[in-house]
C-alpha cells in the first residue's frame, strides 16, 4: 500500500457509499410505497400525481370512461417508461437506471395486485397525507442515488448533459396533465392534485440533500491542509483568504468553499479534526456559477 503525501488527511467520518444491496432494497421500498399510496390516497381520492404515474392514471381514466377499455396501470407505467429508461441507460449511469428500473417494476407490478382501499374520505386529508408518503417513496429511490422513473428520468438528463433546468421542463408537463384532467374529468380533483404534489415537493426538498449547496468558511492556521482535505473528501475547489482577529491582531487564514449540503457535516467534523481551534461558518447557498464538480451517476 502506497504511503499518503504529506500532510494528507484521511477523515474518519467519511461514509461509504451505500452497498448495492441496500440500494436495490430502498428502490423496491420506495417502488413499493409508490404502489400503495396509488391503491389507497391516489386512486380513493381521484387524484393525479406529477410524471409518468399521473400520465398514466390519465389515460386509464380516459380510455375507461370514454372507450370503456380497462388498461392496467403498470402496462401503461411501463410502457411510458420505456423510451427515458434508454436514453438513461445510454447518456447518464447504468447501474443507476437499473436501480431505477428496479422501482418502476415494483410500483408497476404491486398496483396490479393490490386492492383500492378508502383510508379517510376528506379530500383536504388525502390531498396532504397522500403527498406526504408521494414524496416519501420518491425520496427513498433518490437516497439510494435513483431515481422512480419516468419525468425524474428526463429531468436529471437534461440537467446532467445539456445544462438545461429540466425541473422546469418536469413542470409544466405536471401541469399540461393536470389542465387535461380537469377539462376531462373534474377540475375539484385537479386543484386537490396541486395541493398533493406541493406537499409531495416539499417533503423531498425536506429530506432529500443532494442537489442543494452549502458555503463554508472556515478560520483556521492550517489553511493547507484544510483545503486539501476538502477537496480529498468532496472533490472541491477552496479559496485561501488572509484575515486578522479584531481583538488579538494575531493573523489567520479563511478557508472558503462551496459543497453539497450533504456533505457539510462530515466536512465540519473533518477541519475541525485537523484543527480543533478552528471556527467554522457553513450557510445555504442558492445560486452558483462557474466551473462545478457534479459527482456522476454509476
Amino acid at each position: 500500500m502506497k504511503e499518503p503525501p504529506p500532510n494528507h488527511h484521511v477523515s474518519r467520518y467519511s461514509r461509504p457509499a451505500l452497498g448495492v444491496p441496500l440500494r436495490a432494497a430502498l428502490c423496491l421500498a420506495g417502488g413499493a410505497l409508490l404502489a400503495v399510496n396509488v391503491q389507497t390516497f391516489v386512486h380513493t381520492g381521484g387524484l393525479l400525481p406529477g410524471g409518468f404515474v399521473g400520465l398514466a392514471l390519465l389515460v386509464r381514466e380516459s380510455f375507461s370512461r370514454f372507450l370503456g377499455l380497462d388498461i392496467p396501470f403498470g402496462l401503461l407505467y411501463v410502457l411510458f417508461n420505456i423510451p427515458p429508461v434508454a436514453l438513461s441507460w445510454r447518456l447518464v449511469g447504468k447501474r443507476y437506471t437499473a436501480l431505477s428500473c428496479l422501482s418502476v417494476a415494483a410500483a408497476s407490478v404491486l398496483t396490479g395486485l393490490l386492492p383500492a382501499r378508502l383510508v379517510v374520505g376528506d379530500p383536504a386529508l388525502v390531498a396532504v397525507f397522500g403527498g406526504l408518503v408521494q414524496g416519501l417513496s420518491i425520496s427513498l429511490c433518490l437516497l439510494a442515488h435513483a431515481t422512480s422513473g419516468g419525468t425524474d428520468f428526463v429531468a436529471i438528463l437534461l440537467a446532467r448533459k445539456y445544462r438545461i433546468d429540466g425541473w422546469w421542463s418536469v413542470l409544466f408537463f405536471n401541469a399540461a396533465v393536470l389542465l387535461a384532467a380537469g377539462f376531462l374529468f373534474s377540475w375539484e380533483h385537479a386543484l386537490w392534485s396541486i395541493v398533493f404534489q406541493f406537499v409531495s415537493t416539499q417533503t423531498i426538498r425536506t429530506l432529500h440533500r443532494r442537489y442543494k449547496r452549502h458555503t463554508i468558511f472556515a478560520v483556521t492556521d492550517k489553511a493547507a491542509e484544510v483545503a486539501e482535505f476538502i477537496h480529498n473528501e468532496t472533490r472541491h475547489g477552496a479559496t485561501r483568504l488572509e484575515a486578522f482577529g479584531i481583538r488579538s491582531d494575531v493573523p489567520h487564514q479563511i478557508v472558503y468553499s462551496v459543497v453539497d449540503s450533504d456533505e457539510v457535516r462530515r466536512v465540519v467534523r473533518g477541519i475541525h479534526e485537523i484543527d480543533p481551534k478552528s471556527f467554522v461558518n457553513a450557510f445555504k447557498t442558492d445560486f452558483v456559477s462557474g466551473y462545478w464538480y457534479e459527482r456522476p451517476e454509476d
